[in-house]
């Protein structure tokens, strides 16, 4: 499986809802008004307590959603699942994390065609990739 494939699987995350919302937003809202601070873990099982003795239920539900990672996330899980290694990890699964992530972000330069860029091209701090400017390099003054 090469490194960009990776990218493009499912992440499955499970979330506790509450079997009766407008109950629950109740209870909060009480919490917020006995509590300074909220959100806070004294104001959520106060809030949860109160939710549950006035029978309350709860249900999971699970959330699919398509994997948007750092390369370095990427690296980290695949060489995980390779070296079948869990926290703490070795160091040989931190090395090839680090190969795998800078093959990834490789791939990324190399998926956009930078040499056409008409007004050169930056480095984004936020998508971690080169990219074309849109327009002329404006002067900061």
């Amino acid at each position: 499986m090469r490194a960009k494939e990776f990218v493009a699987e499912q992440v499955v995350t499970e979330k506790n809802v509450p079997t009766n919302p407008s109950k629950w937003s109740y209870y909060k809202n009480q919490a917020k008004k006995k509590f300074d601070v909220y959100p806070s873990a004294y104001a959520n099982a106060w809030a949860a307590k109160k939710y549950k003795a006035a029978g309350g239920k709860w249900k999971t539900e699970s959330i699919q959603h398509e994997a948007e990672q750092s390369p370095y996330a990427i690296g980290m899980a695949k060489a995980m699942k390779m070296y079948k290694d869990k926290p703490p990890l070795a160091k040989k699964t931190i090395k090839k994390a680090h190969e795998i992530a800078k093959a990834v972000m490789k791939d990324d330069v190399n998926e956009e065609d930078l040499s056409n860029c008409k007004y050169g091209k930056y480095y984004c701090t936020t998508d971690k990739k080169y990219k074309c400017r849109q327009g002329p390099k404006q002067s900061r003054s």
